[in-house]
């Protein structure tokens, strides 16, 4: 029988460079049981996220992405990271408020990575030095597919 380690480092080679990656593992982890300090670390994360674009704080907002991230909002909007993220929120059809607020996110966590669901949004983080930075956001589940996000690192 395979432990939870087992299935969380099979799970790991699983992923890929996006979000659609963690969809698989997330489904093994969530039955596997990972919580734990760092699953509340990228809780405290995404959720530090949320609340900055819900007050239209791009600028705190883009400090918590991945750098390509925040390159790839940038290349997309035409428009600097701090005010092309608040405009993506718009056409996302996320719900940073109710994702700030949250009461019982679901957390999985795979090594270095991480998906965060939350009421409005779903957020997929990564593991950076010491902390968890964003690699996409306003990401919406879509059946039989990867999410389809707003933001994301290219």
């Amino acid at each position: 029988m395979a432990t939870v380690g087992d299935v969380g480092r099979r799970a790991a080679r699983w992923v890929t460079a996006g979000p659609s990656g963690l969809v698989a593992i997330a489904v093994c982890l969530t039955c596997a049981g990972c919580g734990g300090p760092d699953g509340d670390d990228a809780v405290h994360v995404a959720l530090q996220l949320e609340t900055a674009l819900a007050a239209g704080q791009g600028p705190e907002a883009c400090a918590l992405l991945l750098p390509a991230a925040a390159e790839a909002v940038a290349d997309r909007t035409g428009n600097s990271c701090d005010g092309g993220v608040v405009d993506l929120v718009g056409v996302s059809g996320a719900d940073p408020a109710a994702a700030a607020t949250t009461t019982a996110p679901r957390v999985a966590v795979a090594g270095r990575q991480a998906q965060v669901a939350l009421s409005g949004d779903t957020v997929f983080l990564a593991r950076d030095g010491e902390g968890w930075v964003v690699t996409a956001a306003l990401c919406a589940a879509r059946a039989d597919r990867p999410y389809d996000c707003e933001v994301e690192a290219s």
